[in-house]
């Protein structure tokens, strides 16, 4: 069947973009943020001139647009979030736009839909995290503008696409990826192209990326995943169920809204029927029914497979960096693909398949929308805030816990947070302390250390625990670290009479607040 004209396109995609709305913002100050989200809010109390003392000033784009963002709109759950929600609809204008320019409307329409369910979006869409979904819109923009390239070489092209492949670099690391990535595609396209304009735009991102490589090295920002284990065939097939149906682990660093098998039925099903039309749609690519397109499926095709297989192997010879969220800017030229299949069938059918996953991606949000545990940070903090008074002390270990906790529990007054971070501690008269005083509480935030380095460092006498009333112990036990949270417990029921203890299970992590009141 031809890829038609739709005279109601417009519409069609609006109301697309709607559900993708809706499906983003629904419940989206329901869970509490967890670390990395309450440094969003922390990095927007920041002075701006102190910006690279922040741990995440290696991707500095997108705290930047959420400092703008913030500052606008509040610290609110609701209103740091939705500046990801607006990026990850988007994104569904612009996968729409692709499709269309290398297929037709009918193309564009059913990716456009295909996006605005897929799990894994609407995942990273609801994070006030949103760097993700940053690098989506760029690359994606990027790749827009490059196929245009392809019927009108003209010069914005090229200094549009060399200004968004510099933004992809500051947006994430990851975003050297992309860069290789849109050079493959661009070479593997087979059409007439200027080589040279191009090489010369891949010159100036080249000689902003030597600079900006030294300084993430030097800033060393791999010394927080040293839990990151090494890929296997396995992970490839992962990464694939997570463009499907988000996978058993949905966003929340990896760590999180993990889910049983027997609330993954409907998102198994989905994964199932994307699978099966993605494979079909490598088959029937090579006939010339499929492909009146020449060069478009191995151009999407080198769009889907050069940043995972690029990963993959980096983490093979040098350093294991291969993270499934991270490859999410893959996932467009995949349900493009899809799309394409789903274009050439006949109308009745292709509405049945659409309904079909309409219902299995709905069924699969009940993960997102409904964890398991929704007590979370908010809970735990309220909690400690509760019964904490002057003289205490709050041990936070690890201190990746610090900010989220401040924000939750900082006594309602947020400018704290400019002075918060979870590497560092509180900065005092130009320093970074990792023990503080604030509003007469002691706060001692314990940095990740294998546990024989903790237990050397950690000396009773020097912390003088004996001049506070009360001790109140904040470990994630899950956290990697574990270890040291168990050696922090016993060697202070050792010291102290357990007064109060409550267990409180979030996304991944279980946080445990204990009180101890030393003994008569």
């Amino acid at each position: 069947m031809k890829n038609k004209t739709y005279k109601h396109a417009s519409l069609i995609l609006f109301t697309i973009m709607i559900l993708g709305l809706i499906v983003r913002v629904y419940k989206l100050d329901y869970l509490s943020f967890w670390s990395v989200e309450a440094k969003i809010v922390s990095f927007a109390e920041h002075r701006f001139q102190e910006m690279f003392d922040f741990s995440l000033a290696y991707r500095p784009l997108y705290l930047l647009l959420s400092r703008v963002w913030i500052n606008i709109f509040g610290t609110g759950e609701f209103a740091v979030r939705f500046l990801s929600v607006v990026l990850g609809t988007l994104s569904i204008f612009l996968i729409f736009k692709i499709g269309k320019l290398l297929y037709g409307e009918r193309t564009g329409l059913l990716a456009a839909f295909i996006l605005s369910l897929s799990v894994q979006s609407i995942a990273f869409s609801r994070e006030a995290r949103g760097d993700f979904i940053l690098i989506v819109v760029l690359a994606m923009s990027a790749f827009l503008l490059m196929i245009k390239l392809f019927s009108k070489d003209k010069i914005k092209y090229y200094v549009f696409i060399t200004a968004l492949n510099m933004l992809i670099l500051l947006a994430h690391p990851y975003g050297v990826f992309w860069v290789l990535t849109q050079n493959i595609c661009f070479f593997t396209y087979k059409t007439e192209k200027n080589t040279k304009r191009w090489l010369a735009a891949m010159s100036i991102v080249l000689v902003f990326f030597v600079p900006w490589y030294f300084f993430v090295n030097s800033y060393n920002p791999t010394k927080g995943i040293f839990w990151f284990e090494a890929p296997n065939p396995k992970t490839i097939l992962e990464t694939f169920d997570a463009f499907n149906c988000g996978g058993a682990k949905v966003v929340r660093e990896g760590l999180g809204l993990t889910t049983g098998l027997e609330k993954m039925v409907f998102a198994r099903m989905l994964s199932v029927i994307y699978t099966v039309i993605f494979l079909m749609q490598l088959f029937f690519a090579k006939s010339k029914e499929y492909c009146k397109k020449p060069g478009a499926e191995p151009v999407l095709l080198c769009w889907l497979m050069t940043p995972i297989i690029s990963a993959y192997v980096y983490s093979l010879i040098f350093q294991p960096v291969y993270q499934i969220r991270y490859l999410i800017f893959a996932a467009p030229a995949y349900y493009l693909l899809i799309a394409r299949f789903l274009s050439r069938l006949r109308p009745r059918l292709t509405t049945g398949i659409l309904t079909f996953i309409f219902l299995l991606s709905f069924l699969s949000l009940n993960n997102i929308y409904n964890p398991a545990s929704t007590n979370g940070y908010r809970d735990a903090a309220k909690f400690l805030k509760a019964g904490i008074k002057k003289n205490d002390a709050i041990i936070i270990s690890p201190a990746e816990m610090l900010t989220i906790f401040m924000y939750y529990c900082a006594y309602d007054d947020h400018k704290v947070l400019g002075r918060i971070d979870d590497e560092f501690g509180m900065k005092i008269d130009g320093k970074w302390k990792e023990d503080f005083y604030y509003n007469g509480v002691r706060m001692l935030c314990l940095t990740q250390e294998t546990t024989r380095q903790f237990s050397a460092r950690f000396d009773y006498d020097k912390f003088n625990f004996n001049n506070h009333d009360n001790i109140w112990l904040v470990s994630a036990p899950h956290w990697p670290g574990n270890k040291r949270s168990k050696f922090l417990e016993e060697f202070l029921q050792r010291k102290f009479t357990l007064k109060k203890q409550r267990t409180f299970e979030c996304e991944g992590l279980d946080v445990n607040s204990y009180s101890f009141k030393k003994k008569l």
